[in-house]
């Protein structure tokens, strides 16, 4: 019964961080309002998906890995390009780049590090 209460935790705290993943990126006046040419941004693209990826590998199995990294993957293109049609907002392929990294670099680092400790 204690692993079904985490479990769903787990799971409405990974669903949370999507949405919250969703309303930043679709935010008329972001944070950042001022566009930064250093695109020193790209970082937090990247710790956002990477985090985001993480944490589904510590509720999923293995087997459903390539899922989530297909699903992140697109929605990060997804709201790349809804960015775009923002006025408020651009479209800016870098972005989907570092997210992918960050998915794909969680991915393998789950298949390396933590599938070990977590299979037991």
């Amino acid at each position: 019964m204690e692993t079904v209460k985490y479990y769903t935790l787990r799971r409405i705290i990974g669903g949370l961080y999507i949405a919250v993943i969703i309303i930043m990126s679709l935010t008329p006046n972001p944070v950042m309002a001022k566009y930064d040419p250093s695109r020193q941004d790209v970082l937090s693209h990247f710790t956002a998906y990477f985090v985001m990826m993480l944490w589904h590998t510590l509720i999923y199995p293995a087997r459903h890995y390539p899922r989530l990294v297909a699903i992140f993957i697109l929605l990060g293109i997804v709201l790349e390009c809804l960015q775009g049609l923002m006025e408020t907002r651009e479209f800016n392929a870098l972005d989907i780049l570092f997210n992918s990294i960050g998915v794909g670099l969680a991915w393998l680092f789950s298949k390396s590090c933590l599938t070990p400790a977590f299979s037991k």
